[in-house]
């Protein structure tokens, strides 16, 4: 797992060192900057909310349509996925064979510090788990929720034995 806010080298270093092992790449391009094409090509899962994947795509993302659109785009760039983060109106997941929208939990939001990041982990941990893509959205997205409605940063992620109690998580 990888963000932007190490140099640039040093992300371009481990996708190239990393492209041939046996790992999945996932970068947040966050906060935005140019990939090159030969990084770019070696990621498995790309992260990026509206503002990010406006600045890679040069298209607006104003609304969950676009929001799939843009994802799309994205999608042909890297090795297998895109996740289009678009905040309290959920995400966007965009594969080679499809596309879904997965919307956000309402919740009284208090501190969206973190809200990526806790997505982000949940994910990932999901798909480490063996859940599809559309049940780890689920799940990363109950997490996220979760995490804006309390404050701080980490310390406002649920704990797994928190999300024990929700139906959603039963194989826990």
């Amino acid at each position: 797992m990888l963000q932007q806010e190490i140099p640039s080298e040093i992300v371009d270093y481990i996708i190239e060192k990393t492209r041939d092992a046996d790992c999945h790449i996932v970068l947040n391009n966050a906060p935005a900057r140019e990939i090159n094409k030969t990084s770019l090509s070696a990621i498995n899962i790309l992260v990026v909310n509206e503002t990010e994947a406006e600045f890679m795509s040069g298209c607006q993302v104003d609304s969950i349509k676009t929001a799939h659109k843009v994802a799309e785009l994205l999608v042909s760039k890297v090795k297998d996925i895109v996740i289009l983060t678009l905040g309290s109106l959920g995400v966007v997941i965009a594969t080679k064979k499809e596309t879904f929208y997965t919307p956000a939990n309402k919740v009284n939001a208090i501190d969206a510090t973190g809200a990526g990041d806790s997505f982000i982990g949940a994910f990932v941990f999901c798909l480490l788990e063996g859940y599809s893509l559309k049940k780890a959205a689920e799940v990363a997205t109950l997490v996220s929720s979760i995490t804006v409605s309390r404050s701080g940063g980490s310390e406002s992620f649920p704990t797994l034995s928190e999300l024990k109690e929700f139906t959603l998580l039963q194989k826990f």
